[in-house]
């Protein structure tokens, strides 16, 4: 009896790896801006260096003009890749420079705006969106969501912008997998957020999203923009291109990572002979493979509703007013969060101190006691809390 059910675990155990597939996804946001230097050599590159990486599916950033997506698509198509694979969405609709290919058929699409950039005093200047696909791959289908969060810049040094913007990005995804019913999803482009601040620890906060690259490096990441290694990039050495991973309940198969790599770290040689780097930025490389016992998230604090009951409220007020229990119950602490971030996404006089306030308390409940907020933060949110 013993042998027969060893012989039947191995059978199994044979047809769960005989069934396993595997998903490429790169990310790499090409300069493709105005003053981007060399950019007709180093477009002309492009497709060669995707081509020998093998990526399913590739998510651009900052391609802008059409005689760089003609360079990358032809290049492309050449390498193999369906001509009917790619998808552009142009920059007065939101695009920031967003060009997206796949091997497999796109079953559909969404583009969405950011909340600021809905308004008309907005739409002339650089769109900010995010991009959803359902991807329809020969292992099943699965979502792919990108974007490009808006930097730091003199006119927002506290970052709020970004932070509202990874608000809308969290929401854009939940709301594409309800849609869609498709429960496996990707996550990636430039995000202009490093793991040491606080604006990068916001999307795993609500989303409950794990990035694939600490994922397989012990924790451990590696600057896409770096000073020391690539001159173009003047300024900067950071971590600030990611690809994320969710699989959410329900979801008919398990997406794993197996290894993710910066790439593009070197010059490649040009027809002319001359040497070049591909972008300021380096690229993400990550492996997924579909598995059974790939982690599940069940209940992400974006799904909570933005609205808090009388009796949430007098418990906040209180803990906030004495400051207390803020190691305690998570759920309501990021219930707050949600709801705080909410009123300022809709909000045309946002508030930057809110804002932060409540990302901090979003953050540590999430784990990450390295943000905790500090008096001035409790007593913001306490303000906030009494106006509702």
């Amino acid at each position: 009896m013993k042998r027969a059910l060893m012989i039947l675990g191995l059978m199994l155990w044979s047809l769960e790896m005989a069934g396993a597939a595997e998903l490429r996804v790169l990310t790499f946001n090409t300069w493709g801006i105005r003053d981007g230097r060399d950019k007709r050599a180093r477009f002309e590159l492009m497709p060669g260096a995707v081509a020998e990486l093998g990526p399913d599916v590739v998510l651009f950033q900052e391609v802008f003009e059409d005689w760089e997506r003609e360079a990358l698509n032809s290049g492309l198509v050449k390498a193999g890749y369906p001509a009917d694979g790619f998808r552009y969405f142009p920059l007065r609709s939101y695009g920031t420079g967003i060009y997206f290919v796949s091997r497999w058929p796109i079953a559909d699409e969404r583009m969405e705006p950011y909340e600021s950039f809905r308004r008309p005093e907005n739409k002339e200047t650089l769109g900010r969106g995010m991009a959803g696909f359902r991807i329809k791959a020969p292992f099943g289908d699965f979502l792919v969501v990108t974007t490009h969060i808006t930097p730091g810049n003199l006119a927002d040094l506290s970052r709020s912008e970004g932070m509202l913007e990874f608000y809308g990005l969290s929401k854009f995804i939940y709301e594409e997998s309800a849609r869609t019913g498709v429960k496996n999803v990707i996550v990636g482009g430039d995000l202009n957020a490093d793991p040491n601040k606080l604006i990068y620890n916001i999307f795993p906060a609500l989303t409950g999203f794990s990035n694939a690259f600490p994922a397989t490096h012990n924790q451990g990441f590696e600057p896409t923009v770096d000073r020391r290694e690539n001159g173009y990039a003047l300024m900067g050495i950071e971590a600030i291109d990611h690809i994320f991973f969710g699989n959410l309940t329900g979801a008919a198969f398990g997406l794993k990572p197996k290894s993710a790599e910066v790439v593009f770290k070197r010059r490649y040689l040009s027809a002319s002979g001359k040497k070049y780097f591909l972008s300021d930025h380096f690229g993400v490389l990550a492996v997924f493979e579909t598995t059974n016992d790939a982690p599940v998230i069940k209940d992400a604090p974006i799904t909570y509703s933005p609205r808090l009951t009388i009796k949430d409220k007098d418990w906040l007020f209180q803990n906030l007013r004495q400051g207390t229990n803020l190691d305690g119950s998570p759920d309501l602490w990021q219930h707050l969060a949600v709801a705080v971030l909410a009123n300022q996404d809709r909000s045309k006089d946002r508030d930057a101190k809110l804002i932060a306030a409540a990302n901090k308390l979003l953050v540590h409940a999430a784990g990450k006691r390295g943000f905790k907020p500090g008096n001035e933060d409790l007593k913001i949110l306490q303000a906030w809390v009494e106006k509702q």
